[in-house]
């Protein structure tokens, strides 16, 4: 009892699903039994995630909890006290299946004689454990359990499996073949493509960031007003009824006009929405609302313009429209004295001040009405800051929004600009709703990832990481937008299950090795012969870039020295990143990834019929994985061939199974690690020469900028790389511009030869500064 018990495969997988029959040796008292899957289990640090069943004591029903254990530390990601409509009974079976795929946890449990249920019942997002590691059950009965032991989870017909590709099926192409007269032979080839061909496919709607945004925050009505030109009236995005001119009389007797549609410029980032000018005479556009009985309720909209435009209202209610009254709620913006007043039922004025409303600039309005005892009070805010409050004199009942208008006044004026009108019966997240206004800048390009998937109901997992902050989010189309985000970020959005999954620029650095190839014992078939076949060519150089900002800057980074050896061979790229400040660091980024001098391969082969202990390390990667093949050809020298997974390809026979892997150099983006990587000499060559390829010393010239070497002891065994021979020294000695190192072994990387003087020296694999 209290006793954890686990069991666990020899295998390391990232992403699998379990499933296994379980049952209880008897109903529980006392305290629960806990059985489960064990998913990416490290035995040497306690860490894993466990998705498990709790057979509940005193009662028959059964609980479900996703946990993680971090050394040896449980927190719980998410449960479900009770599922609905199944209980357990001793010896009688339930089925329960687990999924761990990226950074998506889910699990459900029904009756193994019963019917699946179609979804899953629990589900939790966790990034804390993203490395490959065992699977397996785990077992527990708790501490206070008084049932007579033995109590025994009873376990059977488990089994493990690893979904190779998740695919939508695109196309058909039945054949048939005559065998006999009246019979034939059918087959179909079946064409399926992942989540982001269907994501490309047509031209999607574009659309901006707040009338993404909006609609998730369950508006009782909601107008864009980013129509175009030719139309007559604003559709609505929620709610159903369009905003329309108003006709009729006002109860100033002004002359009414129309307002121009699709003519009023807000924002770079937005599509132009309604304009309005009062030196026309009064503008007013309006639309009934259905809202019930409620005690509070909130008008968002954004607003541009001088202070040389004509005065305007929001109009609740207003007296002139459908169930109107007098004295009904009203919001007047005043340009020319920088005011933002308020009136409700009647009661006189109540003034505030918001001198950056009326800058020329696009704003954030919110106004917010509740009902305060027996009075009503109100808050305006600009921007999130709040420039107008009060409270009614008088009691005053918060009456439903049954009508709204937008009003211009009769006076001459500049244009306002008005949009993303917006009714709630509650009070929706502010800082929220302001960010969305502006496109959310500034905002990490994996949470933009997240939370774009998240609008469109894109089932996605984010690596953890930092990412780059973004600019304003454009109005665009929703994959034109995760691109978006990937390009200025440098990170990869790519298909995982039925979903996508981003990794964040942070977890391309350094990344772990996933999996290990000895070339030297790597089995070779007839189909997989081509092993090794690099390319040494200028396809992907670039030792010139420019990089600039969505309207904003640019800067531009090149190596000279490159340029000199092989020619200019230059770049471009607009970025939406937050700042013109990180333009050079990205185009200097650039630069290192495309003048990284080794042998290219467009593919290399993964021959897992012929190697089948390379399975395991095959089903735990994925795009960004890191695979190391060791002991190449002397000719490659004895530096392991370090790639990225960039895609794949997979042909699977009776009796085959090959995979073609697309890579890129894995050491492009290793980078720096404070107290752990050593910094580049910059600048240090030979004093003199090494005279063979068994010399046991040389001295070291240093630069005035970058000091002598380092001589204390701890620091060593030191790699250092002298012209193209990499050494291993055990001391340097000397505190002088020229120093004397001492030599354990030569030609660590195959190569040993003699060195001139002025050959340059510097630390093998020196620390490069990340992004």
């Amino acid at each position: 009892m209290n006793n954890i018990r686990r069991t666990y495969l020899a295998t390391s997988l990232a992403d699998s699903e379990q499933v296994i029959d379980v049952a209880t040796s008897a109903l529980l008292t006392g305290a629960a039994l806990v059985t489960g899957f064990l998913f990416r289990y490290n035995s040497a640090t306690t860490t894993y995630y466990w998705l498990r069943c709790e057979f509940n004591p005193g009662a028959t029903n059964v609980m479900l909890k996703i946990t993680k254990c971090v050394g040896g530390s449980f927190t719980d990601l998410a449960v479900l006290n009770l599922v609905p409509s199944l209980t357990y009974a001793a010896n009688t079976y339930l089925r329960v299946r687990a999924s761990v795929v990226g950074t998506q946890l889910a699990m459900k449990v029904w009756s193994a004689a019963g019917a699946e249920p179609a979804g899953w019942q629990l589900t939790a997002t966790d990034t804390a454990i993203t490395a490959a590691g065992a699977t397996g059950l785990q077992s527990w009965l708790v501490a206070g359990n008084t049932n007579t032991l033995p109590v025994t989870a009873l376990h059977k017909n488990y089994a493990l499996r690893v979904d190779l590709a998740n695919r939508f099926i695109d196309q058909w192409e039945p054949t048939f073949l005559p065998i006999r007269p009246g019979e034939s032979a059918s087959a179909a080839r079946i064409t399926a493509s992942g989540l982001l061909r269907r994501l490309d496919q047509g031209v999607k709607p574009a659309r901006s960031a707040p009338a993404r945004f909006i609609p998730t925050t369950s508006p009782v009505a909601y107008w864009p007003l980013e129509d175009g030109q030719l139309v007559t009236e604003g559709t609505a995005a929620v709610g159903g009824e369009p905003m329309r001119p108003f006709v009729g009389t006002h109860p100033s007797g002004a002359v009414v006009t129309f307002a121009q549609w699709g003519r009023g410029e807000l924002a770079p980032w937005l599509p132009d929405a309604l304009s309005r000018t009062g030196s026309h005479g009064l503008a007013i556009v309006w639309a009934p609302v259905r809202m019930g009985a409620t005690s509070q309720w909130c008008v968002d909209f954004m607003y541009r313009s001088g202070t040389d435009a004509s005065d305007s209202t929001v109009d609740v209610n207003p007296s002139y429209l459908p169930g109107g009254a007098l004295g009904w709620p009203q919001l007047t913006l005043l340009p020319d004295l920088q005011g933002v007043d308020v009136s409700m039922n009647g009661e006189s004025e109540v003034g505030g001040t918001a001198s950056t409303l009326f800058d020329g600039q696009p704003h954030h309005v919110r106004w917010f009405v509740w009902q305060d005892g027996t009075k009503v009070s109100w808050g305006v805010y600009v921007d999130g800051v709040g420039v107008n409050g009060g409270s009614t004199t008088g009691n005053m009942t918060v009456p439903p929004v049954t009508s709204i208008a937008l009003a211009a006044a009769a006076q001459a004026g500049a244009d306002i600009a008005q949009g993303h009108l917006a009714v709630w019966a509650s009070n929706p997240n502010h800082p929220a709703c302001v960010a969305a206004a502006f496109g959310n800048p500034g905002e990490p390009a994996a949470t933009r990832v997240a939370r774009l998937c998240a609008e469109e109901g894109i089932p996605v997992s984010v690596l953890p990481g930092y990412s780059e902050p973004m600019g304003p989010q454009p109005t665009a189309g929703v994959m034109d937008l995760l691109r978006e985000a990937e390009a200025a970020d440098m990170g990869v959005l790519y298909e995982l299950g039925y979903g996508l999954a981003y990794r964040p620029r942070e977890a391309r650095y350094n990344t772990p090795t996933a999996m290990t190839i000895d070339l030297a014992t790597y089995a070779v078939s007839g189909r997989s012969d081509n092993v090794l076949e690099p390319t040494y060519d200028d396809q992907g150089l670039r030792n010139e870039w420019t990089v600039s900002r969505v309207n904003g800057a640019s800067a531009t980074a090149l190596d000279a020295a490159h340029q000199q050896r092989s020619g200019v061979y230059d770049d471009s790229e607009e970025l939406s990143v937050a700042s013109d400040g990180v333009l050079a660091d990205h185009a200097s980024w650039r630069v290192r990834l495309g003048t990284v001098d080794e042998l290219r391969e467009d593919t290399f082969p993964l021959d897992l019929a012929a190697n089948p202990a390379l399975v395991d390390g095959w089903l735990s990667c994925g795009v960004g994985s890191r695979i190391l093949r060791t002991n190449p050809p002397a000719q490659y020298g004895a530096d392991p061939l370090d790639r990225l997974v960039e895609g794949w390809s997979e042909t699977i026979g009776p009796r085959s199974w090959l995979v073609q892997v697309n890579p890129s150099p894995a050491a492009a983006w290793d980078v720096g690690v404070v107290d752990v990587s050593r910094e580049g000499s910059d600048g240090s060559t030979l004093n003199s020469a090494i005279p063979n390829a068994t010399w046991g010393s040389f001295e070291i010239k240093s630069t005035a900028w970058n000091g002598p070497w380092t001589t204390v002891a701890a620091d060593f065994p030191m790699l250092v790389k002298v012209g193209g021979e990499v050494m291993r020294v055990s001391t340097i000695g000397g505190t002088g511009s020229v120093q004397t190192a001492i030599v354990s072994q030569r030609g660590v990387n195959g190569v040993a030869r003699a060195w001139p003087a002025g050959t340059p020296v510097d630390v093998y694999q020196a620390a490069v500064v990340a992004l």
